[in-house]
This record gives C-alpha cells, structure tokens and sequence, in this order.
C-alpha cells in the first residue's frame, strides 16, 4: 500500500477505523514516510491484536486515539477505557482521549464531545486529570472553539501526575512549602494511607514544630513533626479515619470531590497538590 500521495500532502498520520485488515494495518505500519498510524482505542480488542501479532507490525509507529461521543449516554465507561487502555500499552501504544469544551459545543447535538460519559459537561482540567491518572497519554479537546482559560488549564497538567485540589489547614512555611513539590507514592504500599517518598527528603534541615494534632479523616494530609523523630517530614494522604496523634500535624485535606483521584496514586504513581 503506497502513501506517498498522503505524504506529499503533508498528512502524518492516518487514523484506521473499519474496513482495513490485520495485514493492512501492519503494512502500513511499516511505511518508509514516517507517517503513524493511528487505530481506533475504543473499538480494539484482544482479538484484533492475536491477529495483527502474527504480521509483525511496527509498533514504533502505531498509535491510539479513543473516539469522541456527540450523543448523551453514549461515551464509553471508565472500565471500558481501562481494559482497552491496558491491551494498548501492553505493546507500547501511546493511547489519547477526548474532553469536551463548555465554551461552544459543536453543533447539531451542542452536548460536548467527550469519550467517556462520566465528562459529559464536566470542566476540562478536572476532566482531563482524570484521564491522565487513568493511563492516557494526551488529551484532545473534542469541540473545535475551547476557551483560552480552557487550554491554559490543560497545558498546566503534568500527565504523570495525579493533581489533587486540597484546602489548607496551615500557615507554617516549612509544611506549606513542602505542599509544593510533586511526589511519588511509595512502591511498598501501606495499608492506611498514601506515604510520599521523598517528603523526609525534601524535608532538609529544616524543623516541625507540633500543631494541629487533631484526630484524622479520610483525605487528610499529614506530616510528622519533631515528635516522630526520624520520620519528622513523613507525609501521608491518609485511606482511613484516625485518632489524633501528638507527633503528626494535619495540614490539609483532599477536596471531596477529588478522594475519587485516590485509589489511581498506586505505587510509584506521582502526585501533586492545588491548593484551593
């Protein structure tokens, strides 16, 4: 299959939806014009690739991009998304989905284009932190006209990080600043909460003083003072209630609405905090 026509006109990638075969897509895979080829994330399944396996594609030069969903009730689920997000990346296929804008939905429908239907006229930051947590790679905005606040906020995610809005419950420097920094979940997950690994680090040689040592809830965000000794700088996104502790400092909490975000800050898995 010769694409030189397509490259001469500048195209660098073709999407395949349906009627191409296994063989096809593999030729195609292999084109000597550097143009991608893109398959349809939302359609794929196991099957597909047993066959597509047995012809030896590039897949180098193979991508995935997720539909996008005009009609209210039918984007796709997150379960869904998760099971084809895993099959693409069990090749190393760069997988991408769709949000909607709510400044000017495309017409005839005007009820947004987004892939999956939990963000059907849902704002495009938080929309789009979802997907990055969930294992996307990149984010289109499937309406054509997205405000400028819109693609400011997009731009400003980090697809590697989980960003989680918190409200403060501190004015010291030290814990404030060590709020900033974006962290890793430890790779020895423990039971109760969710232990940054680098935060003692970070920490350098600095002090914490004892404060707001009340009893703890579900999304609190602690960090251990100088009562904790060598764990002093500890800090933790806590999965369960717990009674107050003398030696650790509560100082923030995990908006309600983003505890959601929690169960995707796996081990290894980056987070960040924006303060509200």
């Amino acid at each position: 299959m010769d694409l030189k026509g397509l490259k001469d006109m500048g195209v660098k990638t073709i999407r395949i939806d349906f009627g191409y075969t296994e063989e096809e897509i593999s030729t195609m895979s292999k084109n000597k014009y550097e143009i991608k080829i893109q398959l349809n994330a939302s359609t794929i399944t196991k099957e597909f690739f047993k066959t597509l396996d047995k012809f030896s594609p590039n897949y180098e030069n193979i991508d995935a991009l997720h539909n996008f969903y005009p009609r209210v009730g039918t984007g796709i689920s997150e379960e869904c998304m998760i099971r084809k997000n895993e099959i693409l990346k069990e090749r190393g296929i760069k997988v991408c989905a769709f949000v909607q804008s709510n400044n000017r939905k495309r017409s005839p429908m005007k009820d947004g284009l987004p892939t999956l239907e939990d963000h059907r006229d849902i704002d495009v930051k938080l929309a789009s932190n979802h997907l990055f947590a969930i294992g996307n790679d990149c984010v289109f905005i499937g309406d054509s006209l997205p405000s400028q606040q819109e693609l400011i906020d997009l731009s400003s995610l980090d697809k590697d990080c989980v960003e989680l809005r918190i409200n403060l419950k501190t004015d010291d420097g030290v814990c404030t600043k060590l709020l900033e920094n974006k962290y890793s979940s430890r790779t020895d997950s423990a039971r109760d909460a969710i232990r940054a690994s680098e935060s003692r680090l970070l920490l350098g040689n600095n002090k914490i003083k004892s404060y707001n040592t009340v009893d703890k809830k579900y999304g609190d965000i602690t960090i251990d003072n100088e009562g904790y000794l060598r764990y002093m700088g500890e800090l933790q996104i806590l999965l369960i209630n717990q009674q107050k502790d003398e030696r650790t400092n509560v100082v923030a909490s995990v908006l309600q609405e983003d505890f959601y975000l929690l169960k995707y800050i796996v081990e290894g898995k980056k987070f960040c905090f924006n303060k509200i």
